[in-house]
């Protein structure tokens, strides 16, 4: 489809008399740019879905299947969105900038089913993680008789975690779409309610960008908290480390990965409308921006508390080499922030006196 597409947008540019008008659509800069949104944090998931079923040391449980089925969705929708991402870049170098913004502007549905199977792929993924405390190997040194007890145990984090996680996206995910159906509804009103107190286009700009920013980064912090749970095994003599230390990694994860849903959502959600529509929408939705830099920061400092414990939970021996690591991370991550805040504090405080002497200035000319 895809492909006839190129094929037809080639004909048209070339065929200057033609009568048929391409539709509006999106330009190949937004393409692109909802193209790059999901495709590396999919690619990344793929990735783990891939490997958390060919790890799959207990397959004789009982929630193995339903495990199995969890992450090859993933995974296939994963693949899915590479694939269509790989061919339309490929038919992009290939036509001419005029071809090309009437390719863009056909592939209005596909994009919307792209969006649809980055959703699937998380929400698959969310739902194999729910169970995967209760089919994973929790001590290497026993037999696979004796890890049931052991997945009761501790698979209640995985699934508590997992189940908080999917209503979460569904909610987010519910809540974005709303607003910006909404506000499709009835585009004047909320033009005419925002007034000149929104944000300009070139700051709703830097909003996404932002947003997007951490996507990757995020990405991979899951990727690495799903394989410590994954191979992770547990210290027989210390169950509350390994609440702990599990109960913070899954914490991680589903943080991260409702991250990386409302990025997703927002992106697509404001790309989609006229530059005045999209001022609307991200003010309407800065709660939204808000909320995706404090699960970044949250996710960061959940991960450091996991680490807290993880020495203790493989290397007893060695119980304070990652927990002295962890303080000294959790320490310069806090300065850090404390110093940022301090120092845009500074910057702000000398733009108000620089405009109040420039003001009183003009007062006395």
């Amino acid at each position: 489809k895809i492909w006839g597409m190129q094929h037809v947008a080639s004909s048209r540019a070339n065929n200057s008399s033609s009568s048929i008008r391409v539709p509006p659509g999106p330009c190949v800069a937004v393409l692109q740019g909802k193209l790059d949104a999901i495709t590396g944090p999919s690619m990344m998931f793929g990735g783990f879905a891939y490997n958390g079923i060919s790890f799959l040391f207990r397959s004789g449980a009982v929630l193995g299947p339903t495990y199995v089925v969890g992450m090859a969705a993933s995974f296939c929708s994963a693949l899915y969105l590479t694939f269509t991402s790989a061919i339309i870049d490929f038919n992009l170098a290939r036509l001419s900038p005029k071809a090309k913004e009437g390719f863009a502007a056909m592939l209005g549905e596909t994009l919307i089913y792209a969006r649809r199977s980055y959703a699937l792929c998380l929400a698959m993924f969310m739902m194999a993680f729910t169970v995967m405390g209760y089919i994973k190997l929790w001590d290497y040194g026993s037999p696979l008789s004796e890890q049931g007890p052991l997945g009761w145990k501790y698979g209640i984090l995985q699934l508590i975690g997992g189940l908080l996680g999917l209503l979460s996206l569904w909610r987010l995910r519910h809540t974005i779409r709303l607003e910006a159906s909404r506000l499709n509804e009835a585009p004047k009103e909320g033009e005419g309610a925002m007034g000149s107190q929104g944000p300009s286009l070139c700051k709703v700009r830097q909003m996404l960008a932002h947003a997007k920013l951490g996507s990757s980064s995020t990405a991979f912090q899951v990727g690495n908290v799903f394989y410590e749970v994954l191979f992770s095994g547990v210290n027989l003599h210390d169950p509350a480390a390994n609440f702990a230390y599990f109960g913070f990694a899954v914490t991680t994860l589903v943080l991260g990965s409702i991250a990386l849903m409302i990025s997703c959502e927002l992106f697509f959600s404001i790309e989609e409308l006229s530059d005045g529509l999209k001022c609307v929408l991200a003010e309407r939705l800065t709660i939204h921006f808000r909320l995706i830099r404090i699960l970044y920061m949250a996710s960061l400092i959940s991960w450091l508390c996991s680490m807290f414990f993880s020495s203790e939970v493989k290397y007893p021996e060695l119980w304070w080499a990652s927990f002295s690591w962890s303080c000294c991370g959790l320490v310069v991550l806090t300065g850090a922030c404390v110093w940022m805040r301090s120092a845009m504090g500074f910057f702000s405080f000398s733009e108000m006196r620089s405009d109040s002497s420039l003001e009183e200035a003009s007062d006395d000319s």
